[in-house]
């Protein structure tokens, strides 16, 4: 089998499918979805280790690890089940007061403690078109 390989990671706003770079900072809480786009993952329980943190370094969400089992999936025929291309789907939820001071979200996802991505997210005080 080929090495694992993260095809694409994007954030959206909460249940959206367009990515989003800047996002004015909500007056209430932030709720933005992560996702993560692999081919080559094994067949066994695989571990995403999720986490975010602000400008500074400071921990917004500390690593959460979420375990998949790849052989419980049921595929639809489409592919051929020993290529493993998929996609997963995290939910992230700040309050107002987690990203007071926040103007960038690096959010990160690791994948059976090796390979890791990571994307940023701009708050902004004004909306971006």
């Amino acid at each position: 089998m080929e090495k694992f390989v993260f095809n694409t990671m994007y954030l959206t706003e909460k249940d959206s499918r367009i990515p989003i770079f800047f996002y004015p900072k909500p007056k209430d809480d932030l709720n933005i979805d992560v996702y993560v786009q692999y081919l080559n993952l094994p067949h066994y329980q695989n571990d995403f280790e999720l986490s975010a943190k602000d400008q500074n370094g400071n921990f917004i969400l500390k690593p959460s690890t979420i375990n998949f089992n790849i052989d419980d999936i049921r595929w639809n025929g489409l592919f051929d089940s020993t290529q493993l291309a998929g996609e997963v789907s995290f939910f992230i939820s700040a309050t107002k007061e987690e990203i007071k001071n926040v103007n960038r979200l690096d959010v990160s996802v690791k994948i059976n403690g090796g390979s890791e991505r990571s994307v940023a997210l701009f708050l902004t005080e004004e909306k971006y078109g």
